[in-house]
């Protein structure tokens, strides 16, 4: 029985409105949802048996070898460095609708009931990742916009934007908008008169909010938690442009303990594909045959001999080195997904209702071992 199989037997008997997957079932399902994305899939993942875990973590940050004396009693022994990271899931729901009409004509019949549960178990995964990184459990202060901006604008112009995640909610007089993308101190891909609410024209100075209830507010992510961390500002790093002298920026920020092991060959570029094509773009402009192997295809995705790990859930700009192991995320396995086909509600519009109940929790195991460097232009 392969992933989607596992998660569609709990649902798609009519007998069953709501229901609890079996451990199997719940680990078909975390299985499917840490496989969704590259970063996921390189992370360090954990199915919690309970809502909240501790996870014991061991680091070694000092030398600890010690010179042994003919004839001298061995040297003291060193104590290893131990400590725990606390995971606490915090509930996350998907529900979702599909009319009877699309069962009935869809090609697939009633296997496309499977087909939709299978994307929308995948959708869980994108979700999760975006939520890992971006996560921000107290939401930036009111900005303002910096121009007016008319009904049709397809972009908003603030005061400040730096403190915003890339993606979220805002919300400006009564209008609410749905932004997908954050460039300087505008947003970007925007969603104009979003959940329900009317587009209008707003005048400079309008108080421009993030709405807390938006998933990215259920906790800090892994931007947020690696403040602690080692951070560079690339906007000082030359002129601010992505070439060689970010990388070797940050490869001096990083310990040496953390790139002098075997465990070095974890350290990843962590970066938005955009971020990644600007870093190639510039080595094109390099008058020599390893600019025209960029040109012609080469991989060149490799800096100082530490692979590059796309991921467009961060913003652009911005870049993170550490293992991907580093980044944990927890999922709790009591798993609850509903199915409605028989209720008065349902029946009166002709839909079938779906809802998946899970909990899930992101942490930096070791935020010595992680450098962020932002303000990059792109």
């Amino acid at each position: 029985m392969n992933n989607t199989e596992a998660i569609s037997k709990a649902i798609s008997t009519s007998m069953i409105t709501t229901g609890l997957l079996s451990p199997e079932q719940a680990g078909a399902f975390v299985r499917q949802v840490f496989d969704s994305t590259p970063l996921l899939s390189a992370s360090r993942r954990v199915a919690m048996g309970a809502r909240k875990m501790n996870i014991d973590k061991i680091g070694v940050g000092a030398r600890l070898l010690r010179v042994k004396t003919e004839g001298s009693a061995a040297p003291l022994s060193t104590a290893v460095n131990t400590g725990q990271i606390v995971l606490d899931a915090v509930s996350l729901s998907l529900p979702w609708e599909i009319t009877e009409d699309a069962i009935r004509y869809n090609i697939e019949g009633e296997r496309f009931e499977e087909t939709v549960i299978g994307l929308m178990t995948r959708q869980v995964g994108v979700d999760l990742n975006d939520l890992a990184w971006n996560g921000n459990a107290t939401p930036p202060t009111a900005t303002t916009l910096s121009s007016n901006v008319t009904v049709s604008g397809t972009s908003l112009p603030v005061v400040a934007a730096s403190a915003y995640p890339t993606t979220g909610v805002l919300v400006i007089d009564n209008e609410r908008i749905l932004y997908t993308g954050r460039t300087g101190n505008s947003f970007t891909g925007l969603t104009r008169g979003y959940d329900g609410t009317t587009a209008a024209s707003h005048s400079s100075g309008a108080s421009v909010a993030l709405v807390s209830d938006f998933l990215l507010s259920a906790f800090n992510g892994w931007l947020q938690q690696a403040s602690t961390a080692h951070t560079v500002d690339g906007s000082n790093v030359g002129e601010g442009a992505m070439d060689k002298g970010q990388f070797k920026a940050m490869l001096s920020a990083m310990p040496v303990r953390y790139l002098a092991t075997a465990s070095a060959k974890g350290l990843r570029w962590i970066m938005h594909p955009r971020t990644a094509f600007a870093y190639l773009d510039s080595l094109t402009d390099r008058a020599t045959s390893g600019g025209d192997y960029i040109l012609m295809g080469a991989d060149g995705k490799s800096p100082y001999g530490y692979p590059i790990l796309e991921d467009p859930a961060l913003p652009t700009g911005t870049v993170v080195f550490t293992d991907p192991r580093n980044l944990v995320l927890g999922m709790a396995l009591d798993i609850r997904i509903s199915r409605d086909a028989s209720s008065k509600d349902v029946i009166s519009r002709g839909v079938r209702y779906y809802q998946i109940d899970l909990a899930a929790d992101a942490k930096i195991e070791e935020p010595d071992a992680l450098v962020l460097n932002t303000g990059i232009t792109v």
